[in-house]
Formats: C-alpha cells, sequence, structure tokens
C-alpha cells in the first residue's frame, strides 16, 4: 500500500512539473531567444575587435617590413662608400626590426587562431537562435 502512495505521489509531482513547464514555456522560450541573441551579439563584438587587432598588425607589418628594407638599401650604400660605422649602425636597426616582424608575426597567428574560433561560436549561436 505504502509502495501505491509513493507512486501515486510521483505522479502528481511529475504532472505538476509538466504543467509548470507547460505554463511558462513562451516565457523560458523567450529567455532562451533573449540570452542566445546577447550571446551572439557579443561573439560578433568580439569578432570585430579580433580582426581589426589583426589588420592593425598587418599594416604594422608591412611598414616594419618596409623601413627594413630600406635600411638594408642604406646599409649596402654605406658599405659601398666605405662608411662601416653607418652600415653597422644600420645592421643593428635591422636586426631590431626583424625581432619586431617576428613578434608582429606571433600575434598575427594568435588573432588568426581567435578570429577561427570566435567565427565558429557566431556559426554555433546563430544556429542555436535559429533553432529557437
Amino acid at each position: 500500500m505504502f509502495k501505491l502512495f509513493e507512486t501515486l505521489l510521483r505522479g502528481h509531482a511529475a504532472r505538476a512539473a509538466d504543467e509548470i513547464f507547460d505554463r511558462n514555456a513562451l516565457l523560458i522560450l523567450d529567455q532562451q531567444i533573449r540570452e542566445t541573441r546577447a550571446g551572439l551579439e557579443r561573439s560578433r563584438q568580439a569578432l570585430a575587435i579580433a580582426v581589426a587587432g589583426d589588420r592593425c598588425e598587418a599594416r604594422r607589418l608591412e611598414a616594419v617590413e618596409a623601413r627594413a628594407a630600406t635600411l638594408e638599401t642604406q646599409a649596402v650604400a654605406a658599405l659601398r662608400a666605405a662608411r662601416e660605422d653607418l652600415a653597422e649602425e644600420a645592421a643593428r636597426a635591422i636586426a631590431d626590426l626583424e625581432a619586431e616582424r617576428d613578434a608582429i608575426r606571433t600575434a598575427r597567428a594568435r588573432f588568426s587562431a581567435e578570429i577561427a574560433r570566435i567565427r565558429g561560436s557566431v556559426a554555433d549561436a546563430t544556429r542555436r537562435q535559429a533553432e529557437l
């Protein structure tokens, strides 16, 4: 007899839970849509920031490479003019620029990985939004 009451009680609890869910299904769905929309917007903003950062690093890389090429030309001209001091100074500056170039390339690689990760996140959030 006790098992029968226990089963009956579990049945009422299950029915009550279903009724609560059914009465609030639209409210729950609306909240899920709002949360998904907010997450999607945050992901899009993060993607825009990462892309802008990568573009900035690309411009820096071009400037550094152009400056290194100019210095290399000047170093060769200094050697031809027997100006070892100027050539040595240019060589040091080129070495510094090459280190900066390597750091920029590393930063761009990180940006590329981050952009790929965020694009996947945006795609998932867009898919969830469509499903809801």
